[in-house]
């Protein structure tokens, strides 16, 4: 594992290309304290030599400037090559600071970023 990320890093592939969503995140559930929400990406069906995708990573923002836009961003999830879906829970609790800080400035949606990644780098954010 090592090795691959290395050989990588070295300029043997090129960073993975943006990922496609696959439709808008669904509320799976509403109650308070205990929301849910699912996002969902096309996982490239056949792998790509020059652009290997090694892992998914999900970021969001923990606190939002005045007029809204969001700032620190902050891994809250890496996901395994074939996953297609991250389940954005109020319940863990980096996940809750990143969902409260949206709620304390009444943003109407919380961005989530989410990036296709080797050893080489990430993709752009989807």
């Amino acid at each position: 594992q090592d090795f691959k990320e290395s050989a990588q890093a070295s300029g043997a592939v090129e960073v993975p290309e943006k990922l496609e969503a696959a439709g808008k995140p669904l509320c799976t559930r509403n109650s308070p304290g205990q929301r849910r929400y699912e996002v969902r990406w096309v996982v490239p069906e056949t792998s790509d030599a020059a652009r290997p995708v090694e892992k998914f990573e999900v970021y969001g923002p923990r606190c939002f400037g005045h007029a809204g836009e969001p700032m620190e961003w902050v891994l809250l999830a890496t996901l395994p090559k074939l996953e297609g879906c991250f389940i954005f829970v109020e319940e863990s609790p980096s996940q809750q600071e990143v969902m409260w800080a949206g709620d304390r400035v009444r943003v109407p949606a919380v961005p989530l970023t989410v990036y296709a990644c080797n050893g080489r780098g990430r993709s752009e954010a989807l």
